[in-house]
Parts: C-alpha cells; sequence; structure tokens
C-alpha cells in the first residue's frame, strides 16, 4: 500500500495537483517504457494590458468626439496590433444639410419614435353614502317629546305607542309653556330615580342627561310649585343624541333625505364621458343591527347629471345611456318611506345607499394620455461656425417626414402639427382614424426662402437658431392641454395602438459665405499621455521595468480638406499656427508644462496644404487603410512629447490652433450651389488630425516580467500545499525503474515578436532552466531530487533582451504541459 501511495504521489500529487484523475486498483511500471502524463492547458490574454475600450474611453473625456479604431493596414499582411484615434479639430460647414443633420434640434427629430397602447379605461364602481343622521334625530326626538295638563305627575308621551324604550347617549329636555309663567324646578323621576332636574327661568327649565332611558310607561315628572291646571311641553335638544329604541312602530314616516356621491372617475383616469351602454344600479340598504323595518324611497339626481329615477322592483336598476359624467358630485335627493313595528333600530349602523356605476360603452371618453415622446418644443442657437462664416442659405421643401399609425376606430382622427419660423413652416397633417404606417410628409414651400444667418457680431442678419415645434394633436386636445384625448364610439377596456417615427428633411439649393471669417483658435486635450495612454499595463507591470520599455513610434497626420469646388480652389488656413505640446488644464485654462517639446504643424510660413482624408475601408470593426500610404497635409511622431509628460501625472498632448480661413476670392461673397457640391466627395471645410498607435515597443536594456505574478498565479507556498518536507525511505524500491522525468511544453501561439530571442527562466526543485518561447523541456535528472525536493516553489519569468518587440494582433498566450516518465524495470504494485 506503501509503494502505492508514493506513485501516485510521483506521478500526479507533484506534477499537477488539480487534476481530476482515476487512478487503478493496481499498477504495473514496464520496462524501457515512456510514461506522458498531461498537466493542463494555459491560457492567458496581454489583451487587457491595452484595452481599446479604455483608450477610447480615456481620450473621450473632453467634449471633442474623439473615435479610437482597431487598426490593421493592408489587412493580414500586417501582424502587429495598432489602433487609430480620429480627432476633428476644426469643421466649417459648407454642405448646410449635413450640417444641420447633427444639430440637437434635428437630432430630437429623429429620436421620435413612439409607439403606445392606448387601453380604454373601465367604469365598474361602487360606491355606498350613509342617510344623514339628522334625520333619524328629528324622527326620534320628535317621538319621545311629552306634554300636556300637570294635574298628577305622570308623563304624557304624544306618540307613546310609537316606541317602549329610547336611550340617549346625552342630550337636554326643555320644558316650557305657553304663557311662560312655571316657576321654581322641575324633576324628571323613573322608579323613585331622578333622571334629571332643572329650574324654571322666565319659564322655561332646561333638563340636562348622560347615558339616560326613557320609557314609554312608569315616567313621572314633578314641579315644585302648585301647577293645577298648568300645561306644559317638553321637546328635546337638537344635539340630543340617541343611542337606540326599542318597540319601535311607525308607518310610512317620510324622512326627506339629501346626499352626495362621487365616483372618483379621475382615479381611473377619466376626465368626462357620455355614456352609450351603462347603468347605475341603486339600493336602499338597512343595517344588520336594526329589524322589523322596511324603506321605500324614491331618487331625483342633479349637479353631474338631472335625472329622477322611481324604482318599482328589487332589481332597481336605471339605464344611463346617453348621459354625461365627470368627476363633479352627483347630488342625491330622496324621500324615504319608513315603517317599522315593533322594532329595534339604533344609530351606531345607519341605512345606506349603495350607488354602483356600469360602463359598457362610451359615446365619448376623455382622459389624459401620457404623450411626452411624441412632440417637440425646442429653439436651438446657431453654432459660432454657421454665424461666422455662413451668411445666407435658401431652403426649400424642408420640414418633416414620418410615418404613422392610427388605428383607432373611425371618428377619432390624430393631427401632426409642424411650425417652424427658421424653414418657413407651418402646416399640419391629419392621420385618419384606421390608418396602418401611414407616410405623411410637412415640408415647406417649393419655393426656395431666403434665410439670412445673423453674423457672430450681431450686426447683420435675422436668424441665429432654428425653431421646431412640433405638435401630435389627439382629439379633443388643446394648447393647455395637449396630452388631452378624447374619443368617440369606444368599448370600454378596448385596446388601441399609436405610432410614430419622424425624420427630418433640409433641402437647400444655395449657400452664400463670407470670403473670409473670424479667426479659429481653441485648445484640444487628447488625454493622450504617457502615464494615460498604458494605464492598464501599468497597473500590471514593475515601475522599474516600465521605465527600461519605450514606444517605438506615435505617427500623427493631419488632413486639411475641401470640397472639390473651383471657388474654393485657393482656400486655406493661414495666418496662425498649429502646435502640440504638453499642458495640464488649471483654473479653466491649458498650461504648458515646463521644458515641454513642441510641434509645430502649421505657421505663417508653412499654411497647411489642402488634402483630403483617406476614406476607411473597414474589415468588419478594424481599419484596414494604409495611412502611411496615403498623403496628408502634414505629419510627425509624438514619441518624444508624449514621453516628456511622464513627470507630471497631470500632464496630456494638447493640440492649440489659432488660425484664419483665407478663401482668396476677391468679392466678399463665396455662392455655393448644392448641385455642384453633390459632385464632389467632400462637404465641409475641414481639419482632421489620426494618431497611430502601432504596439511596438523598443527594450532599452534586458527585462524581465514575473508572468505568474503579472497574471495573479504567484506562488508563495509550497504548490502542492504540503506542510513538511518528504522523506526517501519509501521510495528506494522502485526509484532505480525510473530513468527520467522531463516536465515539456508546447506553445500554440507566442503574442510576442521580438528581433532578438525571447525566453522563459523557470526555477523548480532549486533549478534553474531557460526554454525558447515557442517550446521546450526541462530534463529532470534526478529523481530523488524530485522526490524529496520541499518546498516546490516555482516561478516564470519571462526574459526581453535588448531589442526591438511588438504585440501580436492575437494577445493571447496559450501553452500545452504535461510530464513525460521513462523507465527501464519493472515494478509491481
Amino acid at each position: 500500500m506503501k509503494k502505492k501511495i508514493v506513485f501516485i504521489y510521483i506521478l500526479f500529487s507533484i506534477v499537477f495537483s488539480g487534476c481530476f484523475l482515476q487512478m487503478p486498483e493496481s499498477v504495473s511500471i514496464k520496462t524501457n517504457a515512456t510514461y506522458n502524463v498531461r498537466i493542463g492547458k494555459f491560457k492567458e490574454s496581454f489583451g487587457s494590458l491595452f484595452d481599446i475600450n479604455q483608450l477610447s474611453q480615456d481620450q473621450n473625456t473632453s467634449d471633442l468626439q474623439m473615435k479610437v479604431f482597431d487598426y490593421n493596414p493592408n489587412g493580414s499582411s500586417e501582424n502587429v496590433q495598432q489602433f487609430l484615434t480620429k480627432i476633428p479639430i476644426q469643421e466649417i460647414p459648407i454642405d448646410f444639410g449635413k450640417y444641420m443633420e447633427k444639430t440637437d434640434i434635428l437630432q430630437s427629430i429623429s429620436k421620435i419614435s413612439a409607439k403606445q397602447e392606448i387601453e380604454i379605461p373601465k367604469i365598474d364602481l361602487s360606491t355606498t353614502q350613509s342617510f344623514p343622521f339628522d334625520s333619524f334625530k328629528d324622527l326620534i326626538n320628535g317621538l319621545v317629546s311629552f306634554g300636556g295638563i300637570a294635574v298628577n305627575g305622570a308623563v304624557n308621551f304624544l306618540n307613546k305607542n310609537s316606541f317602549d324604550t329610547v336611550t340617549y347617549d346625552y342630550g337636554t329636555i326643555i320644558i316650557t309653556n305657553p304663557k311662560k309663567d312655571l316657576t321654581g324646578s322641575v324633576k324628571l323621576i323613573k322608579d323613585d330615580v331622578v333622571l334629571s332636574e332643572g329650574n324654571f327661568v322666565s319659564g322655561e327649565a332646561n333638563l340636562p342627561f348622560l347615558n339616560t332611558t326613557f320609557y314609554s310607561e312608569g315616567m313621572i315628572i314633578e314641579f315644585s310649585e302648585p301647577n293645577a291646571n298648568k300645561d306644559y311641553v317638553a321637546t328635546f335638544t337638537e344635539d340630543s343624541n340617541f343611542a337606540n329604541v326599542s318597540g319601535f312602530t311607525v308607518d310610512n314616516y317620510s324622512i326627506p333625505i339629501k346626499t352626495f356621491v362621487n365616483f372618483n372617475l379621475k382615479n381611473l383616469g377619466i376626465e368626462e364621458c357620455v355614456i352609450e351602454e351603462g347603468t347605475l344600479e341603486t339600493s336602499a340598504e338597512i343595517p344588520y343591527s336594526w329589524n322589523n323595518v322596511s324603506l321605500s324611497y324614491d331618487l331625483n339626481f342633479s349637479n353631474l347629471f338631472e335625472k329622477s329615477f322611481n324604482p318599482n322592483s328589487e332589481a332597481k336598476v336605471m339605464d344611463m345611456k346617453d348621459l354625461e359624467i365627470s368627476d363633479k358630485e352627483l347630488f342625491v335627493s330622496s324621500n324615504i318611506i319608513l315603517s317599522a313595528n315593533n322594532a329595534t333600530i339604533d344609530s351606531f349602523s345607519l341605512p345606506f345607499f349603495i350607488f354602483k356605476l356600469t360602463v359598457q360603452k362610451y359615446k365619448k371618453i376623455g382622459f389624459n394620455l401620457d404623450a411626452s415622446n411624441y412632440g417637440l418644443n425646442k429653439t436651438e442657437p446657431l453654432s459660432s461656425g454657421i454665424r461666422s462664416y455662413i451668411k445666407s442659405v435658401s431652403i426649400m421643401n424642408s420640414g418633416i417626414e414620418g410615418v404613422m399609425t392610427n388605428n383607432l376606430p373611425e371618428g377619432n382622427d390624430i393631427i401632426v402639427a409642424v411650425k417652424s419660423d427658421f424653414i418657413g413652416l407651418n402646416d399640419s397633417e391629419t392621420v385618419s382614424a384606421g390608418s396602418i404606417d401611414k407616410e405623411f410628409s410637412l415640408l415647406s414651400s417649393s419655393s426656395p426662402k431666403l434665410i439670412e444667418i445673423k453674423n457672430i457680431e450681431g450686426t447683420v442678419g435675422i436668424y441665429d437658431s432654428i425653431d421646431y415645434k412640433i405638435d401630435i394633436l389627439f382629439p379633443g386636445a388643446t394648447p393647455e392641454n395637449p396630452n388631452y384625448i378624447v374619443l368617440n364610439n369606444v368599448t370600454a377596456a378596448e385596446k388601441f395602438e399609436i405610432g410614430l417615427s419622424l425624420k427630418s428633411v433640409i433641402d437647400w439649393t444655395e449657400m452664400v459665405m463670407y470670403s473670409s471669417g473670424s479667426r479659429q483658435n481653441g485648445v484640444i486635450d487628447t488625454q493622450l499621455s504617457n502615464n494615460s495612454l498604458f494605464s492598464s499595463m501599468n497597473s500590471f507591470l514593475p515601475e522599474d521595468q516600465i521605465e527600461l520599455i519605450r514606444i517605438k513610434s506615435i505617427p500623427i497626420y493631419l488632413y486639411f480638406e475641401k470640397p472639390e469646388l473651383q471657388i474654393l480652389e485657393n482656400t486655406r488656413f493661414d495666418n496662425g499656427q498649429i502646435v502640440m505640446n504638453n499642458a495640464v488644464l488649471e483654473n479653466g485654462q491649458y498650461v504648458k508644462i515646463k521644458d515641454s517639446p513642441e510641434i509645430v504643424f502649421m505657421n505663417k510660413e508653412s499654411p497647411l496644404e489642402f488634402c483630403q482624408m483617406p476614406t476607411f475601408i473597414f474589415d468588419d470593426d478594424t481599419v484596414i487603410t494604409d495611412i502611411s500610404a496615403e498623403k496628408c497635409s502634414v505629419k510627425n511622431d509624438l514619441v518624444d512629447l508624449i514621453y516628456n509628460s511622464s513627470e507630471n501625472q497631470n500632464a496630456s498632448m494638447c493640440l492649440s490652433y489659432d488660425f484664419e480661413l483665407i478663401t482668396g476670392v476677391a468679392s466678399n461673397e463665396i455662392r455655393i450651389y448644392k448641385e455642384d457640391l453633390e459632385k464632389s466627395s467632400v462637404y465641409s471645410i475641414a481639419l482632421y488630425a489620426l494618431i497611430c498607435l502601432p504596439l511596438e515597443f523598443e527594450a532599452i536594456d534586458d527585462i524581465q516580467f514575473d508572468l505568474l505574478k503579472i497574471f495573479g498565479m504567484e506562488f508563495t507556498e509550497d504548490i502542492f500545499g504540503r506542510t513538511e518536507e518528504p522523506t526517501q525511505t519509501e521510495v528506494n524500491e522502485w526509484l532505480d525503474v525510473i530513468e527520467s522525468i522531463s516536465l515539456k511544453y508546447v506553445t500554440e501561439e507566442v503574442p510576442i515578436c521580438s528581433t532578438s530571442p525571447m525566453s522563459f527562466d523557470i526555477q523548480l526543485f532549486d533549478v534553474e532552466n531557460s526554454l525558447e518561447l515557442s517550446s521546450g523541456e526541462i530534463l529532470l535528472e534526478k529523481p530523488a531530487h524530485l522526490m524529496t525536493a520541499w518546498p516546490i516553489i516555482p516561478s516564470v519569468v519571462l526574459n526581453i533582451p535588448a531589442s526591438t518587440f511588438s504585440f501580436c494582433r492575437d494577445l493571447d498566450l496559450k501553452a500545452d504541459f504535461y510530464l513525460q516518465l521513462k523507465t527501464n524495470g519493472v515494478l509491481k504494485f
């Protein structure tokens, strides 16, 4: 058993402790045999060191719209990974339409692409309204009022047969007589218990009480003064609050009721509607705590709608056809006829009405619609470039074009209205109900309109901004409430679709430019520096090693391009300069750092020559046009400049420009015709920069990279997790059988090319070995040393000699590792 354990340990544990290999129950090592035990495949990418997305993000932190491309000039003929950055420096519009397409206002029009499902609100509401309590207080207080001639002291209730008892929470009895001549005091007594008493003042006495029960029989009233043949009347005040009544009997007692109902249509989003099919169901309900009571009633509705209703059956349903309802309160008046026979009632719950409104179809319904994505009301200032160079432009047939779906039922048309003072348009288009993807256009007159642009000084011209107001007017919408919609003849819960897609149209015929414009100046922060360019790589590699690497070249190309028009033949950027240096942003100003070299692309002695920027040819998302083989206005190399910025962490390469557009036209105007411009492949006077970044470096001195550390795979303890040094006692039987052990690897691809051979320096079992980058083998000549070595802490160092090296387009490092065992003899386990 011990032999077997040792064998497994040598072949597998020491080689690759993470392999999931199934061992057989018995093992034999045969004579002159070779065993290959695969460790596994290794794959790591250098791509994270040079992330095109990170480069793009680093450079687009300014307002300038730079763009970074993957670059492979001539396609597969080059294997060096490269990037290409396009920087627009200045652009003066010649094609007015193409320039306007870039404005926020016209892009906003093109972004109006909305779809909405409209679901017709459903009304199925039930609300409860209790009878007013005062009506019942008046009824009960009237029943228990009493009076008569004070002879024998017995209380004489006027309606003694209408109740047995009435219990009050609180209240007051007022006792008077017509002549106001009662004096002294008065007491109300039941079973020798004084329920209440009071003194007469001016012939009137108040008897307050709390939690008191009045009985139709056995109540006594006593007066302190002789009162023979003195008549009196006892009534309850309005604030007397009864709690319950027993033995209540009344026949066809009329109680007038006035109340109101609010169906809260706004909670459903409905402002108004006229009903085509619907009902209002009403019922007067008696509380469960009441018994032997019946109600009959009629109803009169007002305010919300005017209608009388006399229910004569159990199904108290009123047809609501043609009635108009809104969120207003519905006033309800009724004459309740109450009958009771020896009934019990209380004030804790009162009779109540139930009103149930159900609508299946609308003749008309109005509600608010979220139409915020459909319209536009915007004014945008014209750019300083337009106002500096363009004097006027003639446009026609300009406005919007679109496609709209309106599958609402007949009678629910939608209006698209457009107004723009700039292009001279104020028109509308009706999209009929039932339209599916209807195409429409709202364009200005076919006769050219002259638009005189207000110059940058504001001294001449009319227009300094472009305006657009687009309204999608749904049926019933108003200028005050454009999101309001009123639909006709729709069914509750029915669904409809509204869809809209717009694009702007600018059709110009003639444009007049100033022959000389104002000076153009500014600073473009490229966000490129030695510190930021390879920020990912800098975070991986040791600082002392980074300093030994220098990128070989960073070519920059400038292009001054203009339309191929005869009138612009002598146009140039002149009377100024374009320079690049390292600068930092301080208090809103770019300040050149000390000792920064300066690259001059243009000065007064050397104006930029016209040269069109090469057209990019793409293979997927990769530019394959060879920029270096094409003509440019001026080119240079940024290597010296970029390494100058390394001492200042905040510095970056900044391109400063200050020049004037010289047209060479004697008159004050340059007249451009669209039909002539359409023959050109360039539509603006522009200045662009292209910066090429090849991942090609110079190693100033020999460089060593700890690959395991770079890729987060370094070991600080024994690779197999052993905590103590092994012994050799148990391996003597088979040690002579093993002739040699080798660690081999074969690489599928090497992502680095070098003018001098690179190698791996691998340290394993206290033995250093050097392998070529393409493939190699480490021969472990002493198996006993392999067995007893502890701890085993491997290291893999990539050795780059002083040379020129580059990273390939495939930045993956791939290798296949396995252990080879050669034996001579037989040993069974």
